[in-house]
């Protein structure tokens, strides 16, 4: 597939790439390998995150795969279950948008921790964009936030630091939160819709 992929894009050309980092550094390492350098123009948008998907990799990384892209990496952080994504700045931070609100919980009580100073816990969000489906979801990723913002950047309010790793790689085993009333809800909600159904 990557074979395929490489021989497959226009050199010099702007693209819109986005993919994780272990998939991007494969397909960087195999243009690197065919001595290709600066793929696309320096104006592309590169964009990745999601973290190493408990892969190694080395770490020069990221300049590894701008140097075969051409272009800058811009990194993420968010996940499927949100609709909004953090963009890391110039000075290394996750700022988070303005249509999620974070919360950070302590790792044992899962109370949440005061919204002030730097605060290390469970992150946690409530996404306020979805109309049809509950936004609240708690990670299994450990991060720091500072909440009195004043970052170098400019930007206001608060920001996650770079550092952010999963409790699963920290303890061991899964790390998969989940509702105990989600199975009991989903049979009450397909028998509702097989009952108004029936009635139709």
């Amino acid at each position: 597939l990557l074979q395929l992929q490489m021989t497959s894009v226009r050199r010099k050309s702007d693209r819109l790439l986005g993919n994780t980092v272990p998939q991007l550094y494969a397909w960087a390492k195999e243009g690197a390998s065919r001595g290709i350098r600066g793929l696309f123009t320096e104006d592309s948008l590169v964009g990745s995150g999601g973290g190493n998907k408990g892969q190694i990799l080395p770490a020069d990384w990221q300049q590894q795969i701008e140097e075969v892209v051409g272009s800058p990496l811009a990194l993420v952080y968010g996940m499927s279950e949100l609709c909004g994504m953090m963009n890391l700045c110039s000075h290394g931070h996750y700022h988070v948008p303005t249509t999620l609100v974070l919360y950070v919980l302590d790792e044992h009580s899962g109370n949440a921790l005061p919204r002030r100073g730097q605060q290390t816990g469970r992150a946690a969000f409530f996404d306020l964009l979805p109309e049809t489906y509950w936004g609240g979801f708690i990670t299994g990723d450990e991060v720091t936030v500072n909440w009195d913002g004043t970052c170098g950047c400019g930007r206001q309010g608060e920001y996650l630091y770079q550092d952010i790793h999963r409790f699963s790689d920290k303890h061991g085993g899964e790390d998969k939160i989940s509702c105990a009333g989600a199975p009991e809800a989903q049979e009450k909600a397909m028998a509702f819709l097989a009952q108004a159904a029936a009635n139709q």
